[in-house]
């Protein structure tokens, strides 16, 4: 069943994780939208390493994209693993200025 799997409002400027795999499930995340609560642009990136907590441009699925004040975006995504090391993070060039909502499911899961 799709649901809200995280958010994520990133309080500094360093990439946080915004949703781990829990258990070694197929998971699967189907969209992340990406509001801009500023009254001015913010730089968003994303980031998928499915083995550990590298997020760097190696790992990243949106890169420095810019959001204009008061915008969302919505990151449609077909990002699929199994494994409980899966780690889906966020960055924000200005502290408190997006909310990240991750929206996806885990097989097998009873909510």
């Amino acid at each position: 069943m799709r649901r809200q799997l995280a958010q994520a409002r990133p309080a500094g400027t360093a990439a946080v994780s915004a949703w781990t795999a829990t258990v070694a499930a197929p998971y699967r995340i189907v969209l992340v939208n990406i509001c801009n609560v500023t009254t001015s642009h913010v730089d968003v990136s994303l980031f998928h390493d499915i083995d550990g907590t590298t997020y760097d441009e190696s790992t990243a699925l949106l890169w420095n994209y810019r959001i204009a004040a008061g915008e969302v975006l919505s990151y449609e995504s077909e990002i699929s693993d199994y494994r409980a090391a899966g780690n889906l993070a966020v960055k924000s060039s200005v502290g408190d200025a997006a909310t990240f909502t991750v929206y996806g499911e885990v097989q097998g899961e009873r909510v």
